[in-house]
Protein backbone atom coordinates (compact mmCIF):
# COMPACT_ATOMS: atom_id res chain seq x y z
CA UNK A 1 0.00 0.00 0.00
CA UNK A 2 1.37 3.38 -0.99
CA UNK A 3 -0.42 6.41 0.40
CA UNK A 4 0.02 10.05 -0.46
CA UNK A 5 -1.49 13.36 0.58
CA UNK A 6 -2.48 15.56 -2.37
CA UNK A 7 -2.60 19.26 -1.33
CA UNK A 8 -5.65 21.15 -2.57
CA UNK A 9 -3.48 24.23 -3.16
CA UNK A 10 -1.71 22.44 -6.03
CA UNK A 11 1.67 22.14 -4.30
CA UNK A 12 3.73 18.94 -4.35
CA UNK A 13 2.08 15.79 -2.99
CA UNK A 14 3.48 14.10 0.11
CA UNK A 15 4.31 10.40 -0.18
CA UNK A 16 3.70 8.53 3.08
CA UNK A 17 6.53 6.00 2.95
CA UNK A 18 7.04 5.14 6.61
CA UNK A 19 4.72 3.12 8.87
CA UNK A 20 4.52 6.04 11.31
CA UNK A 21 4.80 9.67 10.22
CA UNK A 22 4.83 12.64 12.57
CA UNK A 23 3.49 15.90 11.10
CA UNK A 24 4.16 19.30 12.61
CA UNK A 25 6.25 22.46 12.68
CA UNK A 26 9.25 21.12 14.65
CA UNK A 27 11.86 19.70 12.25
CA UNK A 28 13.61 17.87 15.10
CA UNK A 29 10.62 15.61 15.81
CA UNK A 30 8.59 15.61 12.59
CA UNK A 31 8.89 13.60 9.38
CA UNK A 32 6.66 16.05 7.50
CA UNK A 33 7.41 19.65 8.44
CA UNK A 34 4.89 22.40 7.72
CA UNK A 35 6.46 25.71 8.70
CA UNK A 36 3.41 27.79 9.54
CA UNK A 37 2.27 29.52 12.73
CA UNK A 38 -1.07 27.62 12.74
CA UNK A 39 0.69 24.23 12.80
CA UNK A 40 1.62 22.87 16.25
CA UNK A 41 5.16 21.67 16.93
CA UNK A 42 3.87 18.08 16.83
CA UNK A 43 0.45 18.41 15.21
CA UNK A 44 -0.64 14.88 14.27
CA UNK A 45 0.54 11.36 13.50
CA UNK A 46 -0.28 9.23 10.46
CA UNK A 47 0.25 5.49 10.90
CA UNK A 48 -0.10 2.55 8.52
CA UNK A 49 -0.89 -0.73 10.26
CA UNK A 50 -2.64 -3.88 9.10
CA UNK A 51 -3.65 -2.41 5.73
CA UNK A 52 -5.35 0.57 7.43
CA UNK A 53 -4.32 4.20 7.67
CA UNK A 54 -4.79 5.94 11.02
CA UNK A 55 -4.75 9.66 11.75
CA UNK A 56 -4.29 10.94 15.32
CA UNK A 57 -4.36 14.56 16.49
CA UNK A 58 -1.69 15.26 19.12
CA UNK A 59 -3.70 17.88 21.05
CA UNK A 60 -2.86 20.48 18.44
CA UNK A 61 -3.99 24.07 18.91
CA UNK A 62 -5.81 24.37 15.57
CA UNK A 63 -7.01 20.80 15.16
CA UNK A 64 -6.95 17.93 12.72
CA UNK A 65 -10.02 17.23 10.59
CA UNK A 66 -11.32 14.46 8.35
CA UNK A 67 -13.99 15.58 5.89
CA UNK A 68 -14.49 18.76 7.95
CA UNK A 69 -15.04 16.85 11.21
CA UNK A 70 -12.59 17.52 14.06
CA UNK A 71 -11.01 14.27 15.19
CA UNK A 72 -8.92 12.91 18.00
CA UNK A 73 -8.23 9.70 16.09
CA UNK A 74 -9.69 8.25 12.94
CA UNK A 75 -9.19 5.59 10.32
CA UNK A 76 -9.01 7.38 6.98
CA UNK A 77 -10.00 6.16 3.53
CA UNK A 78 -9.03 7.12 -0.01
CA UNK A 79 -10.69 10.34 -1.09
CA UNK A 80 -11.00 11.65 2.48
CA UNK A 81 -10.13 15.33 2.93
CA UNK A 82 -7.57 15.69 5.69
CA UNK A 83 -7.16 19.18 7.11
CA UNK A 84 -4.19 19.96 9.33
CA UNK A 85 -4.92 23.42 10.76
CA UNK A 86 -5.44 25.45 7.56
CA UNK A 87 -3.83 22.98 5.13
CA UNK A 88 -6.16 20.59 3.28
CA UNK A 89 -5.12 17.40 1.51
CA UNK A 90 -6.95 14.57 -0.24
CA UNK A 91 -5.80 11.06 0.65
CA UNK A 92 -4.84 8.83 -2.26
CA UNK A 93 -3.92 5.16 -1.80
CA UNK A 94 -2.31 3.00 -4.45
CA UNK A 95 -2.44 -0.74 -3.83
CA UNK A 96 0.33 -2.25 -5.93
CA UNK A 97 -0.32 -2.32 -9.65
CA UNK A 98 -4.07 -2.11 -9.14
CA UNK A 99 -5.73 0.99 -10.47
CA UNK A 100 -8.83 1.39 -8.33
CA UNK A 101 -11.35 4.22 -8.40
CA UNK A 102 -11.90 6.19 -5.19
CA UNK A 103 -15.24 4.38 -4.71
CA UNK A 104 -13.57 0.98 -5.08
CA UNK A 105 -10.84 2.01 -2.62
CA UNK A 106 -13.47 3.25 -0.13
CA UNK A 107 -15.19 -0.16 -0.28
CA UNK A 108 -12.04 -1.67 1.22
CA UNK A 109 -12.46 0.30 4.47
CA UNK A 110 -16.23 0.79 4.82
CA UNK A 111 -16.37 -1.62 7.76
CA UNK A 112 -14.05 0.40 10.01
CA UNK A 113 -14.85 3.32 12.36
CA UNK A 114 -15.31 6.70 10.68
CA UNK A 115 -14.71 10.12 12.24
CA UNK A 116 -17.38 11.73 14.39
CA UNK A 117 -17.45 15.12 16.08
CA UNK A 118 -15.34 15.58 19.23
CA UNK A 119 -15.30 14.42 22.00
CA UNK A 120 -17.23 11.27 21.06
CA UNK A 121 -15.10 8.38 19.77
CA UNK A 122 -15.98 7.11 16.28
CA UNK A 123 -18.60 4.34 16.40
CA UNK A 124 -17.90 1.07 14.62
CA UNK A 125 -20.00 0.64 11.48
CA UNK A 126 -19.50 -3.10 11.67
CA UNK A 127 -17.44 -5.59 13.65
CA UNK A 128 -13.68 -5.27 13.33
CA UNK A 129 -11.60 -8.28 12.46
CA UNK A 130 -9.07 -9.50 15.06
CA UNK A 131 -6.29 -8.10 12.84
CA UNK A 132 -7.91 -4.66 12.78
CA UNK A 133 -8.49 -4.74 16.56
CA UNK A 134 -4.82 -5.63 16.99
CA UNK A 135 -3.80 -2.79 14.67
CA UNK A 136 -5.82 -0.29 16.70
CA UNK A 137 -4.30 -1.55 19.97
CA UNK A 138 -0.76 -1.28 18.54
CA UNK A 139 -1.49 2.25 17.31
CA UNK A 140 -2.97 3.36 20.65
CA UNK A 141 -0.04 1.80 22.52
CA UNK A 142 2.44 3.67 20.32
CA UNK A 143 0.59 6.96 20.75
CA UNK A 144 0.53 6.48 24.52
CA UNK A 145 4.30 6.00 24.60
CA UNK A 146 4.84 9.01 22.29
CA UNK A 147 2.72 11.29 24.51
CA UNK A 148 4.75 10.28 27.59
CA UNK A 149 8.03 11.53 26.08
Amino acid sequence: MQARLIPLDGSQSLLLTQPIIVVGRNAEYCDIVISHEKISAVHCIIAQQGGLLFLRDMKSTNGTFVNDIAIIRSIVAPGDRIRIAEFTFVLQIDRGNQSLTIDQQRDIVTHVPRPTPLPVSPPAIGPLTPSQESSIQVFDSFIGKFKET
